[in-house]
């Protein structure tokens, strides 16, 4: 298999093209798996890498790459960033670029109260936003709806949160009046 990796890559190189591994949820390789990644990354041409290899990860693909045994690998790291969560002015953006990939014209659109609880929800971190936004979206296809405000969302954020509680989000409780106070005889 390696010996056809190889020629692959040879032959990539001799026209001229660049080969580009990419690996997503880098996290979730056992060390041997990266490990044989980092010796994929031995093979050259003309003293030229034939490969390149990109590798992405949640946050723990840091303390992964943080073994002793992957000091080879972390030795041929040439580049590493660690995506910060979105801050809340970035998420209406974010929403809007992505609905508009899809062909969104402005209907359904999400309230500023509503963007907030998606931001508090998420964390800022795309992949829950994403997660949100398409159960929100869920719900107003079958409830015919066209705006979501804060009241939508909490509705949609009490549901997924009974699905997967590991969100620490929770809308803040309705007011209720105080009981009065019993007075003794």
């Amino acid at each position: 298999l390696l010996d056809r990796i190889e020629r692959y890559l040879g032959d990539r190189a001799r026209e001229g093209r660049k080969t580009l591994l990419i690996v997503d949820e880098a996290q979730n390789l056992p060390l041997s798996a990266l490990e044989e990644l980092r010796m994929l990354s031995n093979f050259q041409s003309g003293g030229r890498a034939m490969l390149q290899i990109f590798l992405l990860g949640q946050p723990e693909f840091r303390l992964k790459l943080s073994d002793p045994r992957l000091e080879q690998l972390r030795q041929r790291v040439i580049a590493m960033h660690h995506l910060d969560p979105m801050q809340a002015d970035e998420v209406e953006p974010y929403l809007i670029h992505r609905l508009s990939c899809v062909g969104w014209r402005g209907k359904p659109r999400f309230t500023n109260d509503a963007v907030a609880a998606i931001h508090r929800w998420s964390g800022g971190s795309p992949r829950r936003i994403n997660q949100l936004a398409s159960r929100v979206l869920l719900f107003g296809a079958v409830e015919e709806m066209e705006t979501f405000g804060a009241q939508e969302l909490a509705a949609v954020i009490a549901d997924l949160n009974d699905d997967t509680p590991v969100s620490g989000y929770r809308p803040a409780p309705v007011a209720t009046p105080a009981p009065a106070p019993v007075q003794a005889p």
